[in-house]
């Protein structure tokens, strides 16, 4: 058994994790490709928002904050105010999870 680089993991195939990281990161950059195509704000927003998170659960400590901080500025400017509290506090909840 081997232990995943990323989140350390015991699995049995280590090859595997490898793989299945890169299936996951080639559908987030086409996910990110398409995104910058769509003219829906909230929709696109949206979307970002579950790419961060997903990106958080691999563990990706300096896109999903980045992708995060974006779009809280983007919805303060755009005056909505509890789009940007809930980005803020996600960015709070990966900043802590990120001291322990």
């Amino acid at each position: 058994m081997t232990a995943c680089a990323r989140c350390g993991r015991e699995s049995p195939d280590g090859a595997a994790d490898g793989r299945a990281l890169a299936r996951a990161e080639r559908l987030l950059g086409l996910v990110d490709e398409s995104l910058d195509e769509i003219e829906m704000a909230l929709l696109v927003e949206r979307s970002r928002h579950i790419v961060a998170g997903a990106r958080a659960a691999l563990g990706d400590t300096d896109a999903a904050p980045a992708i995060l901080s974006r779009l809280a500025d983007s919805a303060e400017r755009r005056g909505y105010v509890r789009f940007a509290e809930l980005y803020r506090r996600d960015l709070d909840a990966l900043a802590t999870s990120g001291r322990d």
